[in-house]
């Protein structure tokens, strides 16, 4: 084979633990910028970020060499731990599964 062309779209959706509503537009804009900059550094592209105070939606065009399952565990990781520790909301986690 001399070349191959590969498009793979996801839409991801995950809310906060309980649906705790947590992400106001302060803490949004920053957390979606942070899920774009992991998507960027996985060879991922995110092309649309959003959500509303208790869950997010991500389109991300897959690398193909990428899981779904371990983008997804990255995302959630990353930003759990940013949300907690830099943006103060203590006790901060998603929910489990997406």
């Amino acid at each position: 084979m001399t070349t191959s062309y590969t498009r793979l779209y996801v839409h991801l959706i995950w809310g906060t633990f309980d649906r705790a509503p947590v992400l106001d537009a302060r803490r949004a804009r920053r957390v979606h910028g942070l899920l774009d900059r992991i998507c960027l550094a996985r060879g991922c592209q995110a092309y649309a970020v959003g959500g509303i105070e208790d869950h997010v939606h991500a389109l991300v065009a897959l690398h193909p060499s990428v899981a779904v399952a371990d983008l997804v565990r990255a995302l959630k990781v990353g930003t759990s731990q940013f949300v907690a520790h830099r943006l103060n909301v203590p006790g901060f986690s998603w929910q489990e599964g997406y």
